[in-house]
């Protein structure tokens, strides 16, 4: 980290340590912060900013604010890098296999979403998260390249053996996502939210998540955020929060609560989760990195750990639909 980044800002810095991603910096007078070097533009760090003062103005505390620099400005630009400060928020990763901290995680970011609501951005607007109908067809045929390529191969390794040997389970599942997303509810419902959107997080990881002494779970990590329907973040925490609690149905009964608290979840939302939940995301996102990126012998034992995990993923998946089908038209 450049010393110049650091003079940008005001404050004295008593010391700094380097952590994975990020500079913890230490102040004379005991207050900490994060500086990170981003590659994310200066005018989205400023949306960012925006965004979350906005959010805390309608009662969001869950997050950290952005340090300005003495000319006012959320970000420094130095070097042909792009750095932004923020307050540093004592916590731990959340535990996605505790039904407490995903229950927190949930609430955090179902109050996100509620709390932008009504934010709007005049110089910078990320493109939204809207059309998932598109980006689950974009996904389901970069699926089928994915595998026709590993068939193709003459040496096939152990991921590869294993990847089109799940190939029908993998179609089945991303063509009945693929069905629920093209229901006229589901197209209308994501048009009138829109209309009115809130912010998802879209990195929901428990590195972003921070649960705190007061048992409360703290955002942090917003370059990926932007206008979006909020079952993206409640798909997100209820696959990775399923996959280390072995698909059991009462970690997502914890996600679903929170949510709802928040704001009630109805019918075509749950619909929408189904169909998020049902694309085999996953095995996708492994060998989509696998065969365009690089290869990495953990990528096998997450695929054998999917591959393991499939019968008790289809039974939740099943009694999930189940229950969707059950609710009445009144909810929605």
């Amino acid at each position: 980290m450049p010393a110049t980044v650091l003079e940008r800002y005001p404050i004295d810095v008593d010391r700094r340590e380097q952590l994975p991603d990020i500079l913890r910096v230490v102040t004379e007078d005991e207050q900490r912060y994060a500086v990170k070097r981003t590659t994310i533009s200066l005018p989205h760090v400023w949306f960012i900013h925006k965004m979350l003062k906005y959010a805390q103005k309608q009662g969001f505390t869950r997050c950290s604010k952005l340090l300005m620099t003495k000319k006012k400005s959320p970000g420094v630009v130095y070097g042909g890098n792009v750095y932004y400060a923020s307050e540093w928020i004592d916590g731990q990763p959340a535990n996605f296999a505790s039904a407490e901290h995903v229950a927190q995680t949930a609430y955090a970011l179902a109050q996100f979403h509620e709390a932008t609501r009504g934010f709007t951005s005049e110089k910078f607007v990320p493109e939204d998260a809207f059309d998932l109908l598109e980006m689950t067809k974009q996904r389901n045929r970069d699926l089928r390249q994915l595998l026709y390529r590993a068939e193709a191969m003459k040496d096939k390794d152990e991921f590869d053996q294993l990847f089109v040997s799940l190939k029908s389970a993998l179609q089945d599942d991303a063509a009945e996502s693929l069905q629920l997303l093209q229901q006229n509810e589901c197209a209308a419902f994501l048009s009138h939210d829109k209309t009115h959107p809130g912010i998802c997080h879209l990195d929901v990881i428990p590195g972003n998540c921070l649960y705190a002494p007061d048992h409360n779970v703290h955002l942090i990590d917003f370059e990926l955020s932007t206008f979006a329907p909020r079952v993206l973040d409640m798909a997100h925490l209820l696959r990775r929060s399923l996959q280390v609690n072995n698909w059991s149905g009462d970690i997502a009964y914890a996600c679903f609560l929170h949510f709802d608290t928040v704001k009630s979840i109805p019918k075509v939302e749950y619909r929408l989760v189904e169909a998020l939940l049902k694309f085999p995301y996953r095995a996708w996102r492994l060998a989509h990195t696998r065969y365009n990126f690089f290869k990495d012998p953990a990528q096998i034992d997450d695929l054998l750990a999917y591959a393991d995990q499939e019968a008790r993923r289809q039974s939740f998946l099943k009694s999930f639909t189940a229950q969707v089908r059950s609710l009445s038209v009144g909810d929605d």
